[in-house]
């Protein structure tokens, strides 16, 4: 799942889920529920998260 993906690319890099929500505008309990795969990121979300992870967007 895309969502326990991004949860372990943010801890491996040390990222609390307040500090990724902040960064990506979004409510912290939307990220949270996007990481238990219950709810989708937008593509604008997707972009933003790529340039934050500094990983290419096809990851």
């Amino acid at each position: 799942m895309i969502g326990e993906h991004i949860r372990h690319i943010r801890e491996e890099k040390g990222i609390l889920l307040r500090e990724l929500a902040s960064k990506l505008s979004i409510d912290t309990a939307v990220l949270s529920k996007v990481e238990r795969g219950e709810r989708f990121f937008k593509k604008a979300d997707v972009i933003k998260l790529s340039k934050i992870f500094n990983q290419d967007k096809k990851s």
